[in-house]
């Protein structure tokens, strides 16, 4: 009788959560809504002459931002790889990359699901089940949460205790580390397939810690574009709104965060005192860049991918007969 009484409860609850949630949500997508219309307003009569030659002068950096977003990248991949390494999953090399590149293809699905989207994908190709490479993707992103969440309370404290905050990643990332295993259950639980007996073990460690290295680059990148436009931007503030970019684009729901992230590292900038006029172009570079270039990319590999599929069932089905 109890258990019949909590029930209604239980969900009236979240329903009440939910609702708050949507609310919180709407009301900060309507603040970086304001925010950018602001920012738009705040070009008119802009020299975009100007603009143009300022940029074109420093090709070459962009050129730079590049090739450090293509060494981001391929770590992304290493990292992704050797989770499903874990899990038990072990595509090819030429297959690891076409599959990695397939999330890419979908990152204008909202809420993560480009995720979900490689996880089939991954399933359908190394014939495998969708629960393994799903809870794969859950533990990737997770791994990479973590790596995140030790590199912005590093760099925000960084402002408070100096360089003694560099070494606090090596206490926290132990600690996420150690959370996860408390919560183990309750992912298993959840449905969620671990393919190993404990998230403390330095394997897994060392691919958080290389997580790290990629929100390194890529703060490294942000900082590399407005440095010259922010005369105080320093490496910390930038670290700090690389990392946190992950959480806000995935609270927002938004297809890859497609206009949040944009308006939110565009806020803080501009709050920062970047030049109006420079801010959308730079914002626009980085972004571009670092994440809608490999797009295009993912199509082009799950194009790929899906011809050397059938060529290969044509040959198989060949040879049985």
């Amino acid at each position: 009788m109890q258990e019949n009484e909590s029930a209604p409860q239980a969900e009236e609850q979240h329903r009440s959560f939910r609702y708050w949630a949507d609310k919180l949500r709407t009301a900060v997508l309507c603040l970086i809504a304001g925010i950018t219309l602001y920012a738009l307003y705040s070009l008119r009569g802009s020299d975009w002459g100007a603009v143009y030659a300022f940029w074109h002068a420093r090709r070459f950096l962009l050129a730079q931002v590049f090739l450090l977003g293509c060494c981001d990248i391929f770590l992304d991949g290493l990292i992704w790889r050797q989770v499903l390494r874990h899990q038990g999953v072990t595509p090819g090399k030429v297959q690891s990359i076409f599959l990695y590149f397939s999330a890419h293809a979908a990152l204008l699905m909202p809420a993560q699901l480009g995720r979900a989207f490689r996880s089939a994908e991954t399933a359908r190709r190394c014939y495998v089940s969708a629960a393994t490479t799903f809870s794969a993707e859950v533990l990737y992103l997770g791994f990479t949460a973590i790596s995140a969440s030790a590199l912005f309370v590093s760099a925000f404290m960084f402002f408070q205790i100096s360089a003694t905050a560099f070494f606090l990643p090596l206490l926290l990332i132990p600690a996420g580390l150690a959370a996860a295993q408390v919560i183990r259950p309750l992912l298993i639980r959840l449905k969620l397939q671990i393919g190993f007996v404990s998230f403390l073990q330095p394997a897994l460690a060392g691919l958080v810690f290389l997580s790290m290295l990629n929100w390194l680059i890529n703060a490294l990148n942000l900082y590399l574009v407005f440095r010259e436009l922010i005369p105080d931007l320093s490496y910390m503030h930038a670290l700090m709104i690389s990392t946190s970019t992950l959480f806000v684009g995935a609270i927002s729901g938004i297809p890859g965060g497609f206009g949040v992230a944009e308006s939110y590292i565009g806020a803080l900038l501009y709050w920062l005192k970047a030049p109006p006029v420079h801010l959308v172009p730079a914002v626009l570079a980085f972004r571009i860049l670092s994440v809608w270039i490999w797009v295009p990319v993912g199509w082009l590999t799950l194009g790929l991918q899906s011809v050397a599929f059938r060529k290969k069932s044509t040959e198989e089905t060949e040879a049985s007969q």
